[in-house]
């Protein structure tokens, strides 16, 4: 056989191996869809079953539900923690002390902290900062993205529960407030007599010291954080659900969806109230981290995919290389017979 002969078979079997490359890629690519719609269905109809509409207009029919929109009433401070103590004690709760709106309490859940948390809340002295240490974490699943969608969910809803106030807000262990946070938003949410009323948030790198601001209207999942809200204290009934994973959404943004979905009214503060400290370098992946994770596993299996379609390919050229020689023989036999 020639050489270009041999050049043409080789081509041709490449060109059916990438053929079917293909063919596998747009077929992972149209099941991983269908996963997800399947899943965003499942979700959604999970969220039917409690009505959320229904519940908030029980909210509005409560007897003390206009006495958040009148006066300077207290506001509960949500704080999770988890071994954070310096950032709690130093950056957080300093933050909070600091507010121009004095009228709060903070409930401090510890997520089976075992650092010195206690001691460190109790050396301030403050007694409108409360603490409890829950005895077990979680349980949280063990894909470190789906633990991070939901950490904190348990301490998260036991400060709900434990709250006294008219309002409700939410500080992060590691995150502080501008001075006037409380202050603006109170406000805006009694103005607007809004059920949520919330603020954009600057994000500082805590590697890189780069600055960003999120925060947007309407709120939409990455411009929307609990960090700089208040909420109407009957909307504690929508609690944090661990069962936001399943939707691959954060539980901040799965209650808050949840809320905008059934009515809630909301009011936005178009300036930065809160700022939020990021690092990548953390007990749970980020974000990004998980998506160069995922990138790596898909880039793995369509390499194996490859190969053995390459093996495949090869193996059918071989075969034909066969089958065309004897063939040719064939053809000489018969010719030579005439």
């Amino acid at each position: 056989m020639s050489g270009d002969a041999h050049a043409n078979e080789t081509s041709g079997g490449s060109r059916v191996g990438a053929s079917l490359e293909h063919e596998l890629l747009r077929r992972l690519a149209d099941i991983e869809h269908r996963l997800r719609d399947v899943q965003s269905m499942a979700t959604r109809a999970y969220e039917t079953s409690f009505d959320w509409p229904h519940v908030l207009d029980e909210i509005r029919g409560e007897p003390d539900y206009e006495s958040a929109f009148e006066g300077e009433p207290l506001v509960s401070v949500r704080v999770t923690t988890f071994n954070m103590a310096e950032a709690l004690c130093e950056r957080a709760l300093p933050s909070l002390r600091a507010q121009s709106y004095e009228n709060w309490e903070a409930l401090v859940v510890g997520d089976a902290c075992t650092d010195d948390t206690e001691e460190r809340i109790r050396a301030i002295g403050d007694a409108r900062i409360r603490f409890w240490n829950l005895p077990w974490r979680g349980p949280y699943p063990d894909d470190p993205h789906a633990r991070w969608l939901i950490a904190g969910t348990a301490p998260a809803n036991v400060a709900l529960r434990e709250g006294h106030g008219a309002w409700l807000a939410s500080l992060d262990h590691d995150d502080e407030w501008d001075v006037d946070h409380l202050e603006t938003l109170i406000r805006a949410a009694q103005e607007a007599r809004a059920e949520v009323a919330y603020a954009r948030i600057r994000v500082v790198d805590g590697e890189t010291g780069e600055h960003a601001e999120m925060g947007a209207w309407p709120p939409e999942r990455g411009e929307f954080g609990f960090l700089a809200a208040v909420c109407h204290r009957g909307l504690r009934r929508f609690e944090f659900d661990a069962n936001a994973r399943f939707a691959d959404e954060p539980g901040d943004w799965n209650r808050a969806r949840r809320m905008w979905d059934s009515g809630v009214r909301f009011a936005f503060v178009d300036r930065p109230l809160a700022t939020n400290h990021f690092t990548k370098r953390h007990d749970s992946l980020s974000t990004e981290m998980r998506m160069i994770e995922e990138l790596r596993g898909w880039v793995r299996e369509l390499e194996d995919s490859r190969d053995w379609w390459r093996t495949k390919a090869e193996k059918n050229e071989r075969k034909l290389v066969r089958v065309r020689a004897v063939l040719r023989r064939l053809d000489r036999l018969r010719v030579g017979r005439r």
